[in-house]
């Protein structure tokens, strides 16, 4: 396990494209896509007294026999932004400050490798001091079914779409599985 390395962009793009095939909403990745990503959408030297929210330092790899596996990358979200949840009911508090996982993908088979690096970046959860990290497995139950040490929760969020029709568009707002991209959410 190390961070990613820019010959190694390649390769995670052909793993995370692999791994979000057939997602609707999903946008498969071109390098130019990731690097501008982790260049944390600067072309150039960035002020010093700009942060990086999400950037090279940020992504990892696992590599087995000289070959990258797996791949994914953590937004610490809670550095910069905390939702605070009140029950209308009840008035509990909860704080969500939380880590999202980012640009993850694998190999064919290799779920173990994924659910390894998963663990690695719950691990630096902790370590920032935040109380959840955040993946999209719901397309993913063979990962999901990997970690069940971390004793995963589900979170529902609605998804609305509306269709639109015109003489020279049709764009149907069907959508049975959608991919989630966290650095939107």
């Amino acid at each position: 396990m190390r961070r990613i390395a820019p010959a190694d962009i390649d390769r995670c793009v052909e793993l995370i494209n692999r791994t979000h095939s057939g997602l609707d909403l999903f946008r498969p990745y071109s390098a130019a896509f990731l690097e501008g990503r982790l260049d944390d959408l600067f072309w150039g030297p960035k002020p010093p007294f700009v942060p990086t929210v999400y950037g090279w330092d940020d992504m990892v790899v696992l590599v087995d026999n000289d070959e990258v596996v797996a791949c994914c990358g953590q937004w610490d979200r809670g550095r910069d932004v905390r939702e605070r949840w009140r029950h209308r009911d009840t008035g509990e508090e909860r704080l969500v400050d939380a880590t999202y996982v980012l640009d993850m993908g694998y190999a064919e088979g290799r779920e173990d490798a994924l659910a390894a690096l998963l663990g690695h970046l719950l691990v630096r959860t902790a370590e920032l001091g935040r109380a959840t990290q955040v993946v999209a497995l719901e397309f993913l139950p063979d990962v999901l079914g990997s970690i069940t040490w971390a004793v995963p929760e589900s979170e529902t969020r609605s998804l609305e779409t509306m269709g639109f029709n015109s003489p020279e568009v049709r764009i149907d707002a069907k959508i049975n599985r959608p991919y989630t991209d966290l650095g939107y959410w």
